[in-house]
């Protein structure tokens, strides 16, 4: 199998580490089986608070890039969080051991810093043989094995990633057991649950500020980790190691700048320039989106052509794919490029002629580098307007029109959300966004879409959905001309346009006629702002996600069924409670972000709110004590009714903020009265140590559920939500029972 050799080192690290960080917190946690400690200081309690959501979103964001299979199935880790916070709370009366954080994540950096040096990297390897599944498409997959070596480097990664499931659950388990006691032994419950949100609120914001920053991960794990000095004790020894630990870990992700490469974590993705020389002299730049080729800033000026003749040696530079959609569009005098990069689109539009350019990125990184190293400076031009959006905000909102509208090479690497499967791209290419586009078209405008197929199944959606929103089928062609991609090429809109150019040049002609590409006969599935899954093959459940969740609920219930067999059947109440939440808040996350645009701060602020949702219905619950639950129950259905039914994107208001205020609303009011729901109830519970924890272990289920929005569409999830919460409804009778 090749590169074993190199990945021993790595698997032996992880397995070794995290099996004696499992053996030590079960012998820990036999001894102090029966210890009750006194629960935590209002100052710790927050601190606690904190820290967990901002170790959270931490690392979700960070080995979702690092171990790129995560970044397509990001709420595993979410799941994992949830999975120790909620377990630890069900164990409060157990003995916290504070130092469980700061050993995991310094395992995890040690696998990072081992990779590095390795031929081949352990996370790389897992992603890319975990990506291998013909139902859905990742990007950079590139190990194709057969036979016995598929049979055991699948095993072999399914262990490896059960490891770093079980290492992500350890973490948070100490988190959730002071939490849980200090709201057992809370004398207001609904003082000390609105403390818990309000810190969880600040940890939230306080990394998005350092994303929104672009600090690399070494600080973020450094200040998490240093915010467990509060939390360990006041042990000298037990102090001074975690600090020792923390400065370790960073030091193991610490990535130093060189001449020739790296790195800048942008509030997305994580991305690496290189810079290499070529023979004669010219400097090139290659940026990889977490591991993976991304891009080159390219030079395809007239003079760098005639200079370097070598380079360009049998390639038809007209024919390229940044030169090629001005044949179709001499000269525009309007151009949109939607996922603008470093900027090659637009230097090609520049070189044809374009009057006015609109250069739409959601990378302020991206956009950043690009400007100050592409060698033909677009972003520099008068001609240019940047814009850094979303490309769907951005359709939703502008009032120009165009007569091209180029789809630059976009493909996601990463995610959007840290609660939801939808990646950064998702809505940009739906049947939805395609109409958008066309009705910015000009009369006699062209549509322009790029993209790498590498499946049949995924170029033919495309080719439909283009079909189906301009009447006609595109113009289709593959295009290898360029130094830096090798693109499948939809043209659409004007058909009279189209034939006439390519009557007019018959060079264009046969090279469209030699490259043509034509994908088998048959239906596909639409993508559209429902089923957004464009990378998913069709309305089921992917293989790599089934396996994923038997692997992790496995490993869930090994790890976990045995303690909690017991206790946490008397409280299903809210264990359904949190199954439903945590669909509520994807659908939330997922509709406001399609209607506010896919960005990381509109995610931040949608999170934020959901928060401050809960933190005004404790408010009104320390009011009024005693609400009816039927009352509360049918307000709830009726206001996930309310937007199943309500298409909030033809809103006819004219003002975008209010829009914003009434959609954000709506959307939030059913967390309101599940909140209250929640709140009455977990008052009057006598365990509420117990129920906290069944409560964030429903939310697992919650987690795996969301998968039946494959098969189902997303606004399915809210009607699963509300039978989920009418069983929360059932179980109460039993719950107001027990002693």
């Amino acid at each position: 199998m090749r590169g074993l050799p190199s990945l021993l080192p790595q698997l032996a690290f992880l397995f070794g580490a995290t099996a004696i960080l499992l053996w030590h917190w079960q012998k820990q946690n036999r001894l102090g089986a029966s210890t009750a400690r006194d629960p935590a200081s209002d100052g710790r309690f927050i601190l606690v608070s904190f820290t967990s959501l901002f170790l959270e979103l931490l690392l979700i964001r960070w080995i979702s890039s690092e171990l790129r299979i995560f970044a397509y199935l990001k709420n595993f880790v979410l799941i994992a969080c949830f999975l120790g916070f909620g377990f630890g709370a069900y164990l409060s009366r157990r003995r916290a051991q504070a130092l469980i954080p700061v050993w995991g994540c310094l395992t995890l950096a040690g696998v990072t810093w081992l990779a590095r040096r390795q031929p081949v990297s352990l996370f790389n390897w897992i992603s890319e043989v975990m990506g291998e599944f013909e139902d859905v498409t990742m990007m950079g997959s590139t190990v194709w094995l057969s036979g016995a070596d598929h049979v055991i480097s699948l095993g072999l990664s399914s262990v490896a990633v059960a490891a770093v499931f079980l290492l992500i659950t350890l973490v948070f388990i100490p988190f959730g057991q002071i939490v849980g006691r200090y709201l057992d032994a809370a004398p207001n419950t609904v003082r000390a649950y609105s403390l818990n949100i309000s810190a969880s609120l600040i940890g939230i914001w306080a990394f998005t500020l350092l994303a929104l920053f672009s600090t690399p991960p070494w600080t973020w794990f450094l200040i998490g980790l240093l915010l467990c000095v509060g939390l360990v004790g006041t042990g000298k020894r037990v102090l001074w190691f975690t600090i020792l630990a923390s400065l370790v870990t960073a030091s193991f992700l610490y990535e130093p700048r060189t001449s020739l490469q790296w790195t800048i974590w942008s509030p997305y993705q994580k991305l690496r320039l290189m810079e290499s020389r070529q023979k004669d002299g010219a400097t090139v730049y290659e940026l990889e989106v977490n591991g993976t080729w991304y891009q080159r800033a390219l030079d395809l000026s007239d003079r760098y052509i005639a200079d370097h003749p070598e380079l360009f040696a049998g390639k038809r530079q007209r024919y390229d794919p940044y030169n090629i959609p001005f044949r179709f569009q001499p000269r525009p005098a309007r151009v949109l490029v939607v996922g603008s990069g470093m900027g090659n689109d637009v230097a090609g539009a520049l070189r044809n002629e374009a009057g006015h350019v609109v250069a739409v990125e959601i990378d302020p990184q991206i956009f950043s580098e690009g400007r100050r190293l592409h060698p033909e400076r677009p972003y520099s031009s008068p001609r240019v307007e940047a814009v850094i959006n979303d490309a769907r905000n951005y359709f939703k909102h502008t009032d120009q029109r165009f007569d091209l509208i180029i789809f630059g090479l976009l493909d996601s690497h990463t995610l959007s959300s840290n609660f939801a499967n939808i990646r950064l791209d998702n809505y940009v290419y739906t049947r939805e966004a395609f109409d958008e586009a066309r009705r910015l078209l000009s009369d006699h405008g062209l549509l322009v879409v790029k993209f790498e197929v590498q499946r049949d199944w995924l170029g033919k959606r495309m080719q439909q959905m283009l079909t189906g929103v301009f009447g006609h089928p595109p113009l289709l062609f593959r295009d290898e001309e360029g130094l830096g991609s090798r693109a499948s090429v939809f043209v659409a809109g004007n058909p009279e346009r189209v034939r006439r150019t390519l009557a007019a040049d018959p060079e264009l002609a046969r090279f469209i006629e030699t490259n043509v590409i034509t994908y088998p006969a048959g239906q596909t599935t639409m993508a559209t702002d429902d089923w957004p899954f464009l990378y998913h093959r069709g309305r089921y459940v992917p293989r790599i996600y089934l396996i994923f969740s038997i692997l992790l609920a496995a490993t869930a219930v090994l790890f976990t069924g045995r303690h909690l067999a017991g206790g946490a059947g008397r409280h299903w109440h809210f264990f359904f409670l949190g199954a439903a939440f945590l669909l509520l808040e994807v659908q939330i996350v997922s509709r406001l972000a399609l209607f506010f645009g896919t960005t990381w701060i509109v995610n931040s602020i949608v999170i934020s709110g959901v928060m401050i949702m809960i933190l005004l219905s404790n408010f009104v619950a320390e009011r009024w004590p005693k609400p009816g639950y039927g009352l509360l129950y049918l307000m709830l259905l009726f206001s996930i009714l309310l937007i199943y039914v309500i298409p909030l994107e033809r809103l006819f208001l004219k003002s975008e903020l209010a829009k914003g205020f009434v959609a954000g609303g709506l959307f939030c009011l059913p967390v309101f009265f599940a909140g209250l729901i929640f709140i009455t109830s977990f008052r009057t519970t006598p365990e509420k140590d117990a129920a906290f924890g069944t409560n964030i272990l429903g939310a697992i289920l919650g987690g795996f559920l969301e998968a039946v929005s494959f098969i189902s569409g997303m606004r399915f999830l809210l009607l699963l939500a509300a039978g989920l919460y009418l069983l929360s409804a059932a179980a109460l009778p039993r719950l107001r029972r027990t002693p």
